[in-house]
Formats: C-alpha cells, structure tokens, sequence
C-alpha cells in the first residue's frame, strides 16, 4: 500500500496563481478565482463548489489578456479552503491555449 499523497502523484508543474475564471456548467454561470494552475488543471476558489464529476468549461484570463477557452470535469471538490480541482480534457484544448498555458506556468516564480 502507497503512503503517497495526491500531491506526489502531480507529474507536471503546479504554480501559485491568482487568475480570473469564468465557469459554466449546466446549472449555473460564475465568476471566480484560481488558486493554482498546471497543464492538466486548475484549483478554484468557490464557497459553494459544483459537484464532482460536473462536465463543464471554462475561460481564463492569463495575465497577458489572452482567455484559454477550455473543457474539462470536476475532479474533486474539497471544503477548507473551499474550493474545486477541475481537470482539463487535453483531447479538447487547442494547441495554441496549451502552448501559453505552458508559457505562463514556466514563467511564474517557483512556489517553494
């Protein structure tokens, strides 16, 4: 049996990130923030997360103005902070999103 967390089983890169998020789903349209962002997803702050396994998509506002236009699911919701990991579904995004997504991650200062 594995004592790993599920941090250790992260293959790529995760950064500190404040971003602007806007996230549909089918019940609702909000405004929200990340908290963090890899290539394969972003943490959100949400006081009331959606479920998980929600099939949803999302535009985030990189810092340099360009909106990534992604879909992805709901892979887990957590209570304190609350907040949702939404993973990106890599057969949906656009080369040129993943292309600045990558940018932006390897540009942010290290978070340790």
């Amino acid at each position: 049996m594995s004592t790993r967390g599920p941090y250790e089983r992260r293959r790529l890169r995760r950064v500190a990130a404040k971003l602007d998020v806007a996230y549909e789903d089918q019940t609702r349209q909000v405004f929200l923030g990340a908290a963090d962002v890899s290539e394969e997803g972003v943490l959100i702050e949400d006081s009331n997360p959606p479920s998980e396994g929600s099939h949803a998509q999302l535009v985030i506002a990189l810092p340099d103005s360009r909106l990534l236009r992604l879909r992805g699911v709901v892979a887990r919701v957590q209570e304190e902070p609350s907040a949702f990991a939404f993973r990106f579904d890599p057969e949906d995004m656009d080369e040129s999103d993943r292309e600045a997504l990558r940018r932006f991650i390897e540009s942010a200062p290290s978070s340790s």
